[in-house]
């Protein structure tokens, strides 16, 4: 009987861990994150992990409408700067079985902000505090086959997949790779990273409200003076 039921609790254990997938993600060394001047992204900004339902092309395209894009934006894991300044390291759990979620081939998407509201915690109040004070921000993917949230993984086998900043560039860590996107952002050459020529990936700037807004408004001028 008790062998029964040590066989009925391992069978359980499995089917609770199986057909989920463990994704890390990071950058620990060599490549870091940078301000758009090259300044070492401090700790405690904030990292986001997840996908999105709209192309690179109109990410790009809406690149200073941050609530747009994270309207389109479903988040696996969120973590700070924390490692060390522009760099950070986590991981997330998520269930894979095609009846619990489509998050199978979905591609990962690295999502960085600089922000005035910068806290070590990652509570939804704290996240959004950071999105709603950014003043930079950058996306990062990658069409490698880890950038892929891992598919259907058998029973008994959990599947483990890591992505960090460093696929983005050659084994040097100074040419951007073929496989590489910078969607939001750029590569820093100004600020290395952990390694010798390691270069950091730059955030792009986010005009203030303020200043969106007076750029509006002189735009309406410009067409009312050409209509006349």
């Amino acid at each position: 009987m008790k062998k029964k039921i040590a066989s009925l609790i391992a069978v359980l254990a499995l089917s609770l861990t199986a057909n989920s997938a463990t994704i890390a993600w990071k950058a620990f060394t060599d490549n870091g994150l940078a301000l758009f001047d090259g300044t070492i992204l401090a700790s405690n900004n904030l990292l986001r992990l997840g996908y999105f339902d709209i192309s690179v092309a109109t990410i790009e395209s809406n690149s200073l409408n941050i609530s747009f894009l994270d309207s389109h934006f479903f988040q696996l894991d969120v973590a700070r700067v924390s490692v060390a300044p522009g760099y950070f390291g986590d991981s997330v759990d998520v269930d894979t079985r095609p009846s619990a979620s489509t998050l199978g081939g979905k591609q990962l998407f690295i999502w960085a902000f600089a922000s005035t509201a910068t806290s070590s915690a990652t509570d939804p109040a704290s996240v959004n505090a950071s999105i709603n004070t950014a003043f930079q921000h950058g996306i990062f993917t990658s069409s490698l086959s880890n950038w892929l949230v891992p598919t259907d993984p058998e029973v008994g086998l959990p599947t483990e997949s890591t992505i960090e900043l460093s696929d983005l560039t050659s084994p040097n860590s100074s040419t951007l790779a073929a496989t590489a996107d910078i969607v939001i952002g750029n590569q820093s050459l100004t600020a290395p990273g952990g390694a010798l020529n390691a270069s950091n990936f730059g955030l792009a700037a986010v005009p203030e409200p303020s200043t969106a807004g007076f750029a509006a408004l002189g735009l309406l001028g410009l067409l009312a003076r050409r209509r006349r």
